[in-house]
């Protein structure tokens, strides 16, 4: 509240009334009007850094319309999203760095949950052919038919992508995932439709 004060002159008299506080000879007054309190940023508003978009042309390095999985490892790697995700900034995304980063990709539909049909697509891409990752209900703790970012997490620490094959680089394995989740029609290249499919994720650290 705002105090304003303002002196009356009053010999020998004393009032006591709403918002008035009187002293010897003089009265001073209390007004009151309303001050809106300082607004605390939100995230969205001042602490959610942004990443630049990926430019389709940048990274199709040769010209030909079409992103193979080398311009794309190269593009990804040179990214707003890579700084992003290597959190550490040791110029390596690690299992937990990227586990973390792909849970958004996973949650298709950006619901904050994982519906059977996104852990299919998700576990599908992630996980070579004939590996045992379990299956939805293993991941969803539960029951409630959505795997939620710590089931996620407890899934994948579970049944870890990096169990099944020996890796020698990392950034490179995640890349060939990535592609492979964009790359809708499977037909080893992306096309401009499929790469503009990845904006959303450029936009913000929120995945």
């Amino acid at each position: 509240m705002k105090t304003q004060h303002f002196h009356i002159r009053a010999l020998g008299c004393f009032l006591v009334g709403g918002g008035l506080l009187l002293a010897t000879g003089s009265v001073v007054a209390q007004s009151t009007s309303p001050v809106t309190p300082p607004q605390t940023p939100t995230m969205s508003q001042s602490q959610t850094p942004e990443m630049n978009a990926p430019d389709y042309n940048s990274w199709d390095t040769n010209s030909d319309r079409n992103i193979d999985s080398d311009e794309f490892y190269q593009g990804f790697t040179t990214s707003d999203m890579y700084r992003t995700w290597d959190t550490n900034q040791d110029g390596m995304i690690d299992d937990a760095e990227y586990n973390n980063a792909a849970y958004g990709f996973w949650d298709a539909d950006r619901n904050q949950s994982i519906n059977e049909s996104e852990w299919s697509t998700g576990t599908g891409t992630l996980y070579q052919q004939g590996s045992d990752y379990g299956t939805f209900r293993d991941w969803d703790l539960n029951q409630d038919g959505m795997v939620d970012q710590s089931e996620y997490q407890t899934g994948l620490n579970t049944y870890s992508p990096m169990n099944d094959t020996e890796v020698t680089d990392r950034n490179r394995t995640y890349s060939n995932r990535m592609f492979q989740m964009w790359n809708s029609n499977q037909n080893e290249y992306l096309e401009q439709s499929e790469f503009d499919s990845m904006t959303p994720y450029f936009s913000s650290t929120d995945n």
